[in-house]
């Protein structure tokens, strides 16, 4: 499998396959095939045998003997399982250009006993050949002066390097685009007014018709309880006159109407029907004054103080009939209460405060481009 010799602008040049899915990468970024090549990788330039790539490699399968063969050439070692996993499928013009370029440094190790990887160790890919592309990136520089990175990277197959390294570049892109939110925007008291102003205003008009309609719900309910009294009141009065009219009709005939009796009758009589009255005045005050604490315990008192509170009439009985005498209070606000539905309206409008000024920061993205 040839080799190319990819150059950038600048003068700097890079050996790959020339298959190598980031040859595409270097095009898009400015990069330029110069040759085709079989490089010498020998240090001080010098071409051995063992450090030049050989021409017209074998493209069969290697087969695990093959790939400890290779590796004993240039590595001093047996492959490990995994790398016979690997490289067992793939051809010698797979495997021997990515050998040679470590193969010294590999030697050296050997030959001071330092240990290199066993069979129960993880393999790494060498990734020299991504240097250009990383160091050539701000973003992927950033990330990969990270250690734990580094060695995850390292870690992977050359197909998920090369996945991850398009993954990131894409996302230092992003960065690059806006969408990153800079959390640190300085938001003044004037805009946060701003943005409170403009939640009051989206949410008020839900909370007013909320509390028109538990007004209108109250004064409904008050104003049915006092109709049903007073018509309790004055359908009874006719039947009353009635009564005392009869029974004072069966005592004069009995010879009783100027006895004792008869007037202790009589006070009895009204004191019976007053009694009926304001125990039905009572009821009413009760179920107006249960009405009003639970709206004002919704409301708030300070709502509450702008509706007008209700009376009740009273009552005297007489043998003449009912007689109204004066007005009863219904209710007297509790007073300081903090309404549920206000304490709910504070805390929405606080919320979509919050939304509008997240909003606000999203659209002040941060500047990557001198990272």
């Amino acid at each position: 499998m040839a080799l190319i010799t990819m150059k950038k602008p600048d003068g700097q040049t890079m050996t790959i396959e020339e298959t190598s899915p980031i040859k595409n990468m270097l095009l898009n970024q400015g990069w330029s095939q110069i040759s085709e090549t079989q490089p010498s990788f020998n240090q001080n330039n010098q071409q051995t045998s063992i450090n030049q790539i050989p021409s017209n490699l074998n493209t069969t399968p290697l087969g695990a003997s093959g790939v400890n063969h290779l590796f004993k050439q240039y590595y001093g070692r047996d492959a490990t399982q995994e790398e016979l996993n690997y490289w067992s499928n793939k051809s010698d013009a797979d495997l021997r250009p990515k050998l040679i370029p470590n193969s010294a440094t590999e030697l050296e190790k050997r030959k001071q006993n330092i240990p290199t990887q066993t069979q129960e160790q993880t393999p790494t890919q060498d990734f020299s050949m991504y240097d250009s592309i990383i160091n050539n990136d701000p973003f992927l520089t950033e990330q990969f002066q990270d250690a734990n990175i580094k060695s995850q990277f390292s870690k992977m197959s050359p197909t998920l390097q090369m996945a991850y390294l398009q993954m990131m570049q894409s996302l230092g892109k992003t960065i690059e685009a806006g969408k990153v939110i800079n959390p640190n925007i300085e938001i003044t008291p004037e805009k946060i007014q701003e943005f409170t102003n403009q939640a009051t205003k989206e949410l008020d008009p839900y909370y007013q018709e909320q509390i028109n309609n538990y007004k209108k719900d109250l004064e409904t309910s008050i104003s049915r309880l006092k109709e049903d009294f007073s018509r309790g009141v004055r359908n009874a009065e006719e039947p009353f006159k009635r009564n005392l009219a009869a029974a004072a009709e069966s005592e004069a005939q009995a010879g009783l109407t100027y006895g004792s009796e008869r007037v202790v009758r009589e006070k009895t009589n009204i004191q019976g029907q007053q009694d009926l009255i304001d125990e039905n005045a009572l009821e009413v005050s009760r179920l107006a004054e249960d009405a009003y604490k639970q709206t004002e315990r919704t409301l708030g008192s300070d709502v509450l103080s702008g509706i007008s509170m209700p009376s009740l009439e009273n009552y005297n009985v007489s043998k003449q009939g009912f007689a109204e005498a004066g007005l009863r209070n219904l209710y007297t606000p509790q007073g300081g209460m903090i309404g549920s539905l206000q304490k709910e309206r504070t805390t929405n409008i606080k919320s979509r405060t919050s939304e509008l000024e997240d909003a606000y920061r999203r659209q002040r993205i941060l500047n990557t481009s001198q990272l």
